[in-house]
């Protein structure tokens, strides 16, 4: 999992993806793999883990660690400051309104040039990261961002997007320098998306081997025991209630492990997290320390 340049990682809404995203690349940072975690939000606001205000330009969070998001308008005019002679033209074309809408109004527009940013950051020439990782959007748009190149090449024939999408592919779809982690939960619908965007990224050509299923609840009582607490419940009013919790515990653990199992026949390799009850920073710190412990 960690020997990737570039970590996608995506999934159901509300499965905790970010915050597994901020502890992936928190637990990337050391002191010879300096590491961006990017965001694909648009809208400028708080990170929810780390509490700054998303931006394009990188955000130090610690020595190793840098935190900023991807922006499709800031990305195309560091393209031609980069590339172009005479740069301080193009800022200005780009940056008048009605360009901007012209470009807004294009089909993936954002999409397209969020990649190019990723591309830039993994394979470019003056590239400072050794570890990217990408909070890209939740399920459904991510499955049309990962297939912007394709669309892309089919639909051009040539020029200079045409090129760009097809170094885009390349780096997608080398499993040496990009992975696609998906987050999900051990619940029906999570699973179900879980799945379907494996298959979808399969026949893409990308690297799915991996899904984090978080928030998993383990019985902490075999069947004697469970019986035994049973009977006390019982025979006596005031157990009851513990009775009572142990045994929806019992049931809930025993529902998550058959969507466990039914996820673990797409061919995914699953790393299995537990309810976290910490909250705030000391949430990030136990997830980093579950990554260390069980994930590969």
């Amino acid at each position: 999992m960690t020997d990737a340049k570039l970590h996608i990682v995506s999934g159901k809404g509300g499965v905790g993806k970010t915050l597994y995203a901020a502890a992936l690349a928190s637990r990337l940072a050391q002191p010879q793999a300096r590491t961006l975690l990017i965001s694909f939000d648009q809208t400028g606001i708080t990170h929810p883990v780390f509490g700054v205000k998303l931006a394009y330009k990188p955000h130090r969070l610690t020595q190793h660690l840098d935190l900023s998001r991807v922006d499709a308008h800031q990305a195309i005019a560091e393209y031609f400051r980069k590339n172009t002679t005479f740069s301080f033209f193009y800022q200005g074309v780009i940056a008048n309104p009605a360009v901007k809408r012209f470009f807004d109004a294009l089909p993936l527009f954002d999409e397209l040039f969020c990649l190019g940013k990723l591309l830039d950051l993994v394979t470019g020439t003056d590239r400072i990261y050794d570890h990217v990782v990408f909070d890209a959007p939740a399920t459904g748009h991510c499955k049309i961002l990962l297939n912007v190149p394709r669309v892309a090449i089919r639909t051009l024939l040539a020029g200079p997007i045409y090129d760009n999408a097809i170094k885009i592919q390349d780096m997608l779809t080398d499993p040496d320098t990009s992975q696609l982690t998906i987050v999900t939960l051990p619940e029906e619908t999570p699973v179900r998306e879980a799945q379907d965007l494996h298959l979808f990224a399969v026949d893409l050509g990308l690297k799915t081997t991996t899904a984090i299923v978080n928030r998993c609840t383990a019985s902490n009582f075999d069947d004697d025991e469970l019986h035994l607490i049973a009977r006390l419940g019982d025979a006596l009013p005031s157990c009851a209630p513990i009775a009572e919790a142990v045994a929806l515990e019992r049931n809930i653990a025993e529902t998550q492990a058959r969507h466990i199992r039914w996820l673990e026949g797409s061919g995914l390799d699953l790393t299995t997290l537990p309810e976290l009850v910490e909250s705030g920073s000391e949430k990030l710190e136990a997830m980093v320390a579950c990554l260390r412990e069980r994930a590969p």
